[in-house]
């Protein structure tokens, strides 16, 4: 799907060029009215070219939940913007905060948090903010992308009430047991894998 989309939106922006220079000549050549469709053409053809890179963009932020999807060079990269050490330094730093302090973790647009809920797993959280920043990385940034997950409101039980509160345990119970595999080095990454994370490079024989 990824190849798809891609061909898709080089070929769409390949046509809006050709009909925007082409309505430039009719334009030149005092053929206004004839250049006014084809310079429709030439924003069609870029609009779809806009889609396709928003749908691929969107696809890629969905595959890097998934460390299977890995072995795919975009996720890859992708991925490897998550762990990098800066990104788990401020999510270390959130986790930290919800657990400690979670009234400053409220939300312009979401002034909720659940602090029962919090307090609850405050050992988990501050024990996985730890792990974060350990070095070398034992993350994978599959695992990265669930945290993210905390700190959309819309979607985290730590904010949300719809969500069930049992989630909140579950996910970062998913998320030790990921950290802890890494820690162990029992990682189901193949070493090519994990030679393209940043820092892992000592991990890897």
């Amino acid at each position: 799907m990824l190849d798809e989309l891609a061909v898709r939106r080089r070929e769409s922006a390949e046509i809006g060029g050709v009909l925007l220079m082409a309505a430039a000549v009719l334009a030149a050549l005092g053929a206004t009215r004839a250049a006014i469709p084809v310079l429709v053409g030439a924003a069609a053809g870029w609009f779809v070219c806009l889609c396709a890179h928003e749908r691929r963009q969107g696809t890629i932020a969905l595959l890097v939940r998934q460390r299977s999807a890995y072995v795919l060079p975009e996720v890859a990269r992708a991925g490897a913007r998550l762990v990098t050490p800066d990104k788990r330094a401020a999510m270390a730093a959130a986790l930290a905060r919800i657990a400690l302090e979670p009234g400053t973790m409220a939300l312009p647009v979401w002034p909720f948090i659940m602090t029962r809920r919090v307090q609850a797993q405050a050992k988990q959280l501050l024990a996985i903010s730890d792990l974060l920043v350990r070095e070398p990385p034992v993350v994978h940034p599959s695992t990265m992308a669930l945290l993210l997950r905390l700190l959309e409101p819309a979607s985290s039980p730590i904010y949300n009430p719809d969500v069930p509160e049992a989630h909140l345990a579950v996910l970062l119970g998913r998320v030790r047991a990921a950290i802890d595999e890494g820690a162990d080095g029992s990682t189901s990454m193949s070493p090519g894998e994990a030679a393209s994370l940043p820092g892992t490079e000592r991990r890897v024989a």
